[in-house]
């Protein structure tokens, strides 16, 4: 027994060795190709760097996803090139909502002002004012535009410029500066128009489109992505073309033409299915969140209809989903939609559960903007309720932590609230300094004054437009006119040159008439005396052709008659050489008629004789085969219980004889694992021989009264030793009195195959299995459900095939749904299904 245990421990030492041998060659391959991938893209960098090529040097990291740069970073030597590529992480990191965005940052901009990088300086100042913009720190965002414009300059790098001021309008729109961000805006608009930089002005309109969409100014919005989707669709930009497309069905839904904002939603979702780019993951969360946004709009509008509740769930859980999946983080907006949603439903719980899950999100990521949004739809749907207490809680809130922030409007709404709340309390001192709070807010804020301005500005920028469109008209007026007099110009210099042509060429043609005319003469007494000799020489012809005629007449007649006479003579001799040939065939064919008619019933005789014993040899090799099946499957379980035997008897020697726990740990672990293997192997040879019990059996044969109890108890037992400690919740449900006759070995096949599934694939969390029998239309009808992984469906069709694995970590073999499928067919019922992956599978059997 020692001896043994040893050999066991030297083959998992030996077998360690050798995995940590190959994770080391792994690892060692891994890093050539990320050293290669670094050395690669510093070779393009300097490349553009050389070309002073910055905006495709900016613009050539998209795409790169989190894991790549973060594994490729610790290979990049050159420190300008690490700059860049923190500044990447830090970006993606800023998406997450992560602190670490701001230390990766800070060392990009240290490694930046070291190496006097001023393209990297521009490019993290940039990033640095998203971050604080995200935090809610207006006057630090702003400062760093400021200084991350001032490098753009330096470096005349105009699209850099450009992104500065869209990054300034994002900051200004968020903190109530309408005026200052449509300025910013249109700048940008106006640099890319400039550089002719059409993919850019495409975002820049969608921008613009978001900014008119928050102001509820609809129709200018849809103006915007109008002009948005002119640019795009120039050089085929399909990542601004679906957002176009999205926020234009968006648009479109607020001013309540739902019918056509889902065509512009179908039409976003079309692309982005045939995309060719790795970078849709925004745009695919967008558009999910469209067409949730859209049937709750359908819905609002028809409320009896619920399917559109339905659709609009679907699509936004669909997209909560890919968030997760995606972003490791969910946007707010979709669940503020889904909270929307559940308030039409007079589902008040679940819409207050979803307003707490965006506010969870915003406190968590600290993004103060969305906080202060949500909170004030919070505040309303509060106020809905008639739950006044929660809501001048909440709009305290508000109050609380706007006073450090540029948040002024959710302030101004909270101090609006809280004294209409007070006043209805009869609380007259507090809504007075609540009202006097909110007029100051509503003067600092001046949104009429506002709206005037951004009116102005707008009218302004509409005015510039028209004159440069008016002025492109002018010049190209001019230009026309221009061609227009050269062309006269030129028409007249022609005619005078054609007139002194048609002068010259008359003179010339005088000249050649008056010497054509001698010629003429000549000629025409030359052609009288030729005309007399032609008479002449025409008479003489006459008679000779006459003679000519009759001469071959006569020839023609000859040769007619002597090809008759040979044709005649050649079809003699073809009828005759024919004649002999089928004589000699006639005599050939009643000969073989003859020799066929005395083998005839031979041959016949022997063929038969060979069948029957083709057909002898074929039952004796499948009996021999099915021996052999029975037989190899025996033999094999023979050692597996002798191993699970052993494995057994060393528990006992271990747990009274052997002192040294940690290695006796080991060694009943290594055990343990060849026990669990020995029952694996020992349920595929049993699936083997149920094969061939299924093939050989006949109906009818071991009929006895089946106890489903009893058989679905012993299989739970058995199965659970497999479970990996998984707590599963059985609900077992059997029709009472149910006296079903039939083969025991066949009910236990199906009930245990099937259910060997569920366990196999159950949830990692709450496992649950139903198993319902009953009885229905004089048919046996067995139901196995569970909530495990359920089946991909482009997998679904494979289910039942010999030796089909749903995926490489299955833990089964192939042959269970096989078995199950040929024992139902064998008692002629039938199975099936119906799955979806992460939402659990059922097997309905029906005999």
């Amino acid at each position: 027994m020692i001896k043994f245990l040893r050999f066991f421990i030297r083959f998992f030492i030996l077998f360690y060795a050798f995995l940590n041998f190959f994770g080391k060659i792994y690892a060692q391959n891994t890093n050539n190709i990320y050293s290669n991938i670094a050395k690669d893209w510093e070779n393009k960098i300097q490349e553009m760097e050389q070309k002073i090529d910055f905006v495709q040097q900016e613009d050539s990291f998209e795409g790169w996803s989190l894991d790549s740069l973060q594994n490729i970073l610790p290979y990049i030597k050159s420190e300008k090139i690490k700059c860049n590529w923190l500044i990447l992480i830090g970006e993606r990191y800023i998406a997450k909502y992560s602190t670490k965005a701001s230390d990766l940052l800070e060392q990009a901009y240290q490694i930046a002002q070291k190496e006097d990088y001023t393209f990297g300086k521009y490019w993290v100042e940039r990033t640095f004012a998203s971050f604080f913009h995200q935090k809610g720190n207006v006057s630090k965002a702003l400062e760093f535009l400021e200084k991350s414009e001032k490098n753009a300059q330096k470096i005349t790098y105009q699209h850099g410029v450009a992104l500065v001021y869209r990054t300034r309008g994002i900051v200004y729109e968020r903190g109530d500066k309408p005026v200052l961000a449509l300025q910013a805006f249109l700048k940008t608009i106006e640099i890319h128009e400039k550089t002719k930089n059409y993919n850019w002005l495409a975002l820049d309109y969608w921008r613009l489109a978001i900014f008119y969409f928050k102001r509820e100014d609809y129709k200018r919005g849809l103006n915007a992505c109008e002009r948005g989707e002119e640019y795009a669709k120039k050089n085929n930009y399909t990542k601004a073309i679906i957002r176009i497309y999205n926020w234009r069905g968006l648009l479109l839904e607020k001013q309540g033409n739902e019918k056509e904002a889902l065509k512009y939603f179908d039409k976003s979702w079309q692309t982005l299915k045939n995309a060719n780019y790795g970078t849709s993951d925004n745009e695919r969360a967008i558009a999910l969140y469209g067409m949730g946004a859209n049937n709750v709009a359908l819905f609002n509008k028809n409320p009896k209809d619920t399917i559109f509740a339905n659709v609009a769930l679907q699509y936004l859980e669909m997209c909560i989903d890919f968030q997760k999946q995606k972003f490791n983080s969910v946007n707010t907006d979709t669940y503020l939609k889904l909270a929307e949603l559940y308030e039409l439903l007079k589902n008040n719980q679940q819409a207050e559960t979803f307003y707490q899950e965006a506010k969870k999100i915003a406190i968590n990521n600290n993004t103060l903007v969305e906080l202060g949004n949500i909170e004030e739809k919070l505040a309303k749907f509060y106020l809905k309720q008639n739950k006044i207490e929660q809501a001048q809680f909440t709009c305290e809130n508000i109050i609380k932590f706007t006073q450090n922030n540029d948040l002024r409007k959710n302030a101004l709404f909270a101090h609006k609230t809280l004294a209409d709340i007070e006043a209805q309390k009869q609380n007259f001192s507090k809504a007075y300094f609540y009202q006097k709070k909110a007029q100051e807010l509503q003067e600092s804020l001046n949104l009429d004054q506002d709206q005037r301005k951004v009116a102005r500005v707008e009218v302004e920028y509409e005015l510039s437009q028209a004159q440069k469109e008016k002025d492109e008209q002018t010049q190209r007026i001019q230009i026309l006119q221009n061609a227009e007099i050269n062309y006269q110009k030129n028409l007249n210099i022609f005619f005078i040159v054609a007139f002194v042509v048609a002068i010259i060429l008359t003179f010339l043609l005088l000249y050649y008439y008056r010497k054509q005319k001698k010629i003429n003469t000549l000629l025409e007494n030359q052609t009288k005396d030729n005309n007399k000799k032609n008479q002449q020489i025409e008479v003489q012809k006459q008679i000779l052709e006459k003679a000519y005629i009759k001469s071959k007449k006569i020839n023609e007649q000859l040769v007619i008659l002597n090809n008759t006479i040979q044709n005649q003579k050649e079809e003699l001799q073809i009828n005759a050489d024919a004649l002999h040939t089928l004589n000699q065939e006639l005599e050939r064919s009643q000969e073989e008629v003859l020799a066929m008619n005395s083998n005839l019933e031979l041959m016949i005789e022997e063929r038969t004789k060979s069948l029957i014993e083709t057909t002898e040899k074929l039952k004796e090799s499948n009996k021999e085969l099915e021996t052999f099946l029975y037989h190899a499957s025996h033999d094999l379980r023979r050692p597996l219980m002798r191993m699970i035997g052993l494995k057994n008897v060393a528990e006992m020697i271990f747990e009274y004889n052997y002192d040294n726990n940690k290695i006796k740990k080991e060694v009943l672990n290594l055990f343990e694992k060849a026990d669990i293997t020995a029952h694996e192997m020992d349920k595929m040879l049993m699936k083997l021989v149920m094969i061939d019990e299924v093939t050989q059996h006949r109906l009818g044969e071991d009929l006895e009264e089946i106890d489903f109890e009893q058989i679905v108890q012993e299989i739970k037992t058995k199965y659970l030793y497999f479970a990996n400690d998984k707590e599963f919740v059985w609900e077992i449900k059997i029709q009472p009195n149910l006296n079903y006759i039939g083969q025991k070995r066949f009910m236990n096949i199906i009930l245990e195959y099937i259910l060997e599934n569920s366990i196999d694939f159950a949830n990692k969390s709450n496992p649950y299995i139903l198993v319902k029998i009953e009885t229905e239309n004089q048919k046996l009808k067995i139901t196995i459900m569970d909530n495990g992984q359920g089946i991909d469906s482009k997998e679904q069709h494979k289910i039942f095939n010999l030796y089909y694995r749903a995926n490489i970590h299955s833990k089964g073999n192939g042959l269970g749904l096989y078995v199950v499928k040929k024992v139902v067919e064998k008692l002629n019922g039938n199975i099936s299904f119906r799955s979806q992956k992460n939402a659990g599978t059922t097997f309905v059997v029906e005999i």
